[in-house]
């Protein structure tokens, strides 16, 4: 399979910019909930976000990995439902 199926499209993960609005409208961190593919593609993509300098300005999130058991979040539970995105496996819920 050629490579670019296999790594995030950048519609998918492109915002992690625009979320700065909103860590500074709630003043604090936005979680993440991702599994281990889509977090190394934000890491590789943002890596100012993730190597720890603090710089100020810089999105500020908390990433909780996932896989495609049931995870909650406050009282909610979500079911990952592995779909097709083209020939790439995403993520719906």
């Amino acid at each position: 399979m050629p490579l670019y199926l296999l790594t995030e499209h950048k519609d998918h993960i492109a915002g992690m910019d625009d979320i700065r609005a909103f860590n500074y409208k709630q003043n604090s961190p936005i979680d993440i909930y991702a599994d281990q593919r889509v977090q190394k593609a934000l890491i590789r993509e943002f890596p100012y976000v993730f190597d720890g300098t603090g710089y100020p300005g810089i999105p500020q999130v908390v990433m909780h990995p996932i896989n495609l058991l049931p995870f909650s979040i406050g009282n909610n539970i979500f079911t990952p439902i592995e779909v097709l995105h083209y020939k790439l496996p995403i993520l719906g819920y």
